[in-house]
């Protein structure tokens, strides 16, 4: 195997949180909806969406956080879409994205996040 394919299978083993709280997920700083969060690790997230994101394609995020935490309310980052696919349900999109940029604060209040409204999908 190569390296480069090991490091994308070592990618996909790093553990995924469901979050028990609905995140909105727009772009950039407008008001555009993008998708919603279905799942996050310190390395990416999983987005559903009405569109396909183009894959390869560089994002600038900003998810609204349902209640003030760590002083914040929302959380703005930067994230490239490695994958999209069609839903089960044909009308929405889903969409794996790689955290490339998002500063160290955000970064803090994400694993803060997680780890209080974080769930492993088996509740």
């Amino acid at each position: 195997m190569t390296d480069d394919k090991k490091q994308k299978v070592d990618q996909r083993q790093v553990a995924r949180r469901q979050l028990s709280v609905y995140l909105r997920i727009f772009d950039g700083m407008g008001s555009h909806v993008l998708g919603h969060l279905v799942d996050i690790s310190d390395h990416g997230l999983m987005m559903l969406s009405d569109e396909p994101l183009a894959v390869n394609g560089e994002y600038r995020l900003r998810m609204r956080l349902p209640v003030k935490f760590s002083g914040r309310d929302e959380i703005v980052l930067v994230a490239v879409s490695r994958w999209c696919r069609q839903d089960r349900d044909p009308d929405f999109y889903v969409n794996g994205l790689q955290i490339e940029d998002i500063d160290e604060e955000a970064r803090i209040t994400l694993s803060r996040l997680v780890a209080e409204f974080g769930t492993d999908g088996s509740d």
